[in-house]
């Protein structure tokens, strides 16, 4: 069943499993909340048609990926953990972390509320309540993001705590998504928190990609790198993911709390700072001297992995609702993740959206991933948002076509934004302001530029966290 209502200027939609044993509303969010003020500044019927109908897209992807729907479903048809657990006389726990854990859990207590022995969900600063949803013997800690704090600290040892309760014949299910990393934060001895904290930030500013940041972040920790799988032990563990990074890797996503993994040598994390300019972090590694890693053999109990969700999804169901959509257009989606430095990769990017899949003006090309933009200045923007301003050039030589670049999470790097729509119009009307593109790059300012454009996307968070996606008619 699924019901509209507004609330409080926003739109959600209420869906309700239609298998589910235990009904459980789940409530999702109707993404885009200024598309009205978007659509009304575009002049053009055509240009305004097309907008409406990628902007459309990406709040449909959103709601086909929810974290709450995903979870119940996997919960509700998988078979053998439901015999396990209704079978089974040992406690039932539960771990949630990251930008997607609410939401997650929301799907979780759908299925198994009443089976649940503690639980704990560890979330970003501010993240949006559900109301009356969740039992008393479940407990919620903001923690920070993107940068972490005290707040991660305690977050993460009160994780740890409660991995340690799970005995022989227990089960420990983790909803883990992306923004684990920060939310989660446990220094090596005899680093510090304001270590952690300068080395996140100097990462974010940098040019690394997701891999390169949490493979730097193992090496610091505590908890990550399967250091929360070895707090489960003895008792038996299913971790349900959904997944920010190219090719999934349990290693990589949330830096890997529950998947044992290598971590870099002295010298391979010198020559990866090094390669990167990490000029802060490259000191505090210098200066610290991190007791030897423990010799005895760890023990790891069983543990089941299943990615829910990954950036593939998110762009399938794009493709799924362009091609359903009035104009029923032609539809080229990329099999490439785009990852990288934004101007490393820009030629790349014109080529597919811009050069490819040009026989017909309602055609559309659709691709995920997400890219980097190292920060030169000191506005407001992301990747999505410089993505928009980067590809002026192909736009204005392409003058039907309308591209939009958002974050699934809903935060473009450090503005309020989840990322922009642009067309050759957006470009025009900015001259007539006296708006030149060029200082807003030249300040890392997007965000400035597509506001006063009024083509900044506003979503706040979504409670989802799959990358990014681009989408072009």
């Amino acid at each position: 069943m699924i019901k509209a209502v507004v609330s409080s200027n926003i739109e959600f939609k209420q869906f309700h499993y239609p298998h589910s044993t235990n009904p459980y509303p789940l409530v999702l969010y109707m993404v885009v909340k200024n598309k009205t003020e978007i659509l009304e500044n575009i002049k053009s019927d055509l240009l305004r048609n097309k907008a409406e109908v990628l902007l459309n897209a990406y709040e449909q992807a959103l709601l086909k990926t929810d974290p709450s729907i995903a979870v119940q479903e996997w919960l509700e048809t998988n078979y053998d953990l439901r015999t396990f657990v209704e079978s089974n006389k040992g406690k039932l726990y539960l771990g949630a972390s990251g930008k997607a854990a609410l939401k997650m859990t929301k799907g979780f207590l759908s299925v198994y509320k009443d089976r649940l022995t503690e639980g704990l969900a560890v979330v970003p600063d501010n993240s949006e309540r559900y109301a009356n949803y969740h039992p008393e013997n479940f407990r919620i800690i903001e923690a920070s993001h993107p940068v972490p704090s005290e707040k991660s600290l305690t977050a993460a040892k009160e994780m740890l705590s409660l991995a340690k309760k799970a005995k022989f014949g227990d089960i420990f299910i983790y909803l883990l998504s992306g923004g684990t990393s920060s939310l989660l934060c446990l220094p090596k001895s005899p680093l510090t928190l304001e270590d952690a904290a300068v080395v996140n930030k100097e990462l974010l500013a940098s040019s690394a990609s997701i891999s390169e940041i949490n493979s730097i972040r193992k090496y610091f920790s505590n908890i990550k790198g399967g250091k929360l799988l070895e707090a489960v032990y003895p008792a038996e563990a299913v971790n349900l993911v959904f997944s920010d990074v190219e090719g999934d890797s349990l290693s990589t996503i949330a830096s890997g709390p529950l998947h044992p993994s290598s971590e870099l040598s002295e010298s391979e994390l010198l020559d990866k700072i090094n390669t990167l300019g990490l000029h802060n972090t490259k000191q505090i590694i210098t200066r610290a001297k991190i007791s030897e890693k423990d010799s005895k053999s760890k023990k790891y109990g069983k543990i089941t992995n299943k990615i829910l969700k990954n950036n593939a999804s998110l762009v399938l169901e794009a493709k799924t609702t362009l091609l359903s959509s009035a104009s029923h257009p032609e539809v080229k989606m990329s099999e490439k993740y785009f990852a990288g430095e934004l101007y490393n990769i820009l030629p790349e990017l014109e080529e597919f959206f811009f050069k490819e899949n040009s026989k017909s003006s309602s055609s559309a090309s659709i691709g995920g991933g997400e890219i980097t933009v190292s920060v030169r200045g000191k506005g407001l923007g992301g990747r999505c948002q410089e993505m928009c301003l980067a590809l002026k050039r192909s736009l204005e030589q392409n003058p039907e076509s309308v591209f939009l670049a958002a974050a699934s999470d809903g935060l473009d790097g450090n503005s309020n934004a989840a990322g922009g729509i642009v067309c050759s119009e957006t470009f025009e009307n900015a001259l007539t302001q006296g708006l030149l593109v060029e200082n807003f790059l030249a300040d890392s300012n997007s965000y400035g530029f597509l506001a006063l454009t009024h083509s900044a996307i506003i979503t706040g968070s979504t409670g989802n966290n799959l990358n990014d996606i681009y989408l072009k008619i």
